[in-house]
């Protein structure tokens, strides 16, 4: 005997069963965002994918924004006090070691607002890790600086189909490969004339007793639109001083091995870099050099 599945051609099913029913109800979004930075396309975006879980007759009434973050009064008010203030104690102590700015006297701060000059904040942004280590660090809130001097901002890094290259050409060839990146590299680089004179509002708690709280930066601090290319400015001199030769692909350079037979490449994204040789030894050599 074959049995089929499902009931005889022609019979009806005469058990009663509920039929299942759209129901009419409302949907209340709360969407958390770090930042309000492009938050409408952020909003639309996330509305959009949660429509598709909607029902015919469901529809949004309302949208409520979250913006999650923690102030310095809340960091120093919190049970956490005591590391959040050691982690903005050691970002400052980085900023001064690093002489990333030069205090304005009083006189001198208050004769530059009067002539219409604007100041920029610097803020202090707190994160904690995953392993809970607190971190604290000093940003420019670059949308305030105003380009007076028509200064170009672009930073020539290394494209993705020439650092594959630059993989797939030393793996090849059996060159060793080592990835490093440059600690603190925007701090490194000195802003000079061609970037115009850049004047920044220092956070209170970083503000020393019977000072003016504003200072002229010396250094690209991060936040600030040109920090990238102060710092790739920088790292091109200190590369074409060691003998590097940057090609016709922006952040891809080479230098001839010690022997002559080989060459040496390196590629430089902002401040991560690859770099690639022949001779081990070579490699690490020339990396200490560069570091």
């Amino acid at each position: 005997v074959i049995r089929k599945r499902g009931r005889p051609a022609g019979s009806k099913d005469l058990k009663p069963r509920k039929k299942r029913r759209k129901k009419n109800g409302t949907i209340h979004a709360n969407i958390a965002l770090e930042d309000d930075a492009q938050l409408e396309d952020q909003v639309r975006s996330y509305l959009a994918n949660l429509h598709d879980s909607f029902e015919d007759d469901e529809k949004i009434i309302s949208c409520e924004l979250a913006f999650s973050g923690l102030t310095t009064q809340q960091a120093l008010a919190s049970p956490k006090r005591v590391g959040w203030l050691e982690s903005m104690n050691k970002e400052l102590l980085k900023l001064e070691f690093y002489k990333s700015w030069e205090v304005m006297e009083k006189e001198e701060a208050a004769e530059y607002l009067r002539n219409g000059g604007k100041a920029i904040p610097i803020v202090i942004l707190l994160t904690e890790k995953r392993c809970g280590r607190l971190k604290a660090r000093g940003v420019v809130l670059g949308d305030r600086w105003k380009n007076t001097e028509s200064s170009p901002t672009y930073s020539p890094v290394v494209s993705g189909p020439a650092n594959r290259w630059l993989w797939v050409y030393s793996i090849s060839n059996g060159h060793h490969v080592e990835m490093f990146d440059i600690e603190n590299a925007f701090l490194q680089a000195e802003l000079d004339e061609e970037f115009g004179e850049v004047v920044v509002k220092l956070p209170e708690q970083w503000v020393k007793e019977n000072t003016s709280g504003y200072a002229r930066l010396l250094k690209a601090v991060y936040g600030l639109p040109i920090a990238p290319l102060a710092w790739y400015k920088k790292y091109h001199g200190t590369l074409t001083k060691l003998g590097w030769i940057r090609g016709t692909e922006p952040g891809l350079y080479k230098k001839r091995s010690a022997d002559g037979k080989s060459w040496l490449l390196l590629s430089v994204y902002v401040d991560d870099n690859v770099i690639s040789a022949k001779c081990r030894h070579e490699m690490v050599s020339e990396l200490k050099r560069i570091l």
